[in-house]
């Protein structure tokens, strides 16, 4: 532990403690689903079924596939940013004494974005990991799905550019027969 108190130790923890906080701001993280049929998610991110639902083909996101993720859901904590910086520093030490041969692991701190607890497993969560404040493109929307509960005048728009972007559109429908959210057609 003494060791802990040495200038060059202390310098390389300062950097490393420098180096993690500047890579959280540098990223941007997009959260998206593999479902559209939560009636929970629909309460929560859907304005309570006022808002909307958009469906993209992954074919047609142009982002680099290598920074979308599935969220994985586990109950042990895998997100500790102490834990991040101590493999950092190891992972550093090992550079240093690999005469930079063996490179820090900066994935870490994408790792990091990507847990949730089991709780959140329902979600089937995706994430889409770059710069903050980037616009991830995508050629084409493959519907929209609006809630139950939205405006006409919300309808309306989302209708003239589906028509405008040639998208479907769909809207929330409950049944009196069961309690699962249905979908009805409002443009092909």
């Amino acid at each position: 532990m003494d060791n802990l108190n040495k200038p060059e130790i202390q310098q390389q923890l300062f950097n490393l403690f420098t180096f993690a906080n500047e890579e959280n701001t540098k990223l941007g993280i997009c959260s998206l689903s593999e479902i559209k049929d939560s009636e929970v998610m629909w309460a929560m991110y859907g304005n309570n079924y006022r808002g909307y639902c958009v469906e993209y083909s992954y074919e047609d996101i142009n982002h680099p596939k290598e920074m979308m993720f599935p969220v994985e859901y586990t109950n042990k904590r895998e997100n500790n940013i102490i834990d991040v910086i101590t493999k950092l520093f190891i992972n550093s030490m090992v550079d240093a004494f690999s005469e930079g041969k063996i490179k820090v692991d900066k994935n870490q701190f994408v790792r990091t974005f990507l847990y949730k607890s089991e709780d959140w497993r329902f979600q089937k969560e995706w994430r889409l990991v770059g710069e903050p404040n980037a616009r991830c493109q995508v050629k084409k929307i493959s519907a929209v799905y609006l809630g139950n509960k939205v405006s006409n005048i919300h309808e309306r728009r989302v209708l003239k550019i589906a028509r405008e972007q040639n998208f479907s559109v769909y809207k929330v429908l409950f049944t009196k027969d069961d309690t699962k959210i249905h979908f009805i057609c409002l443009k092909q």
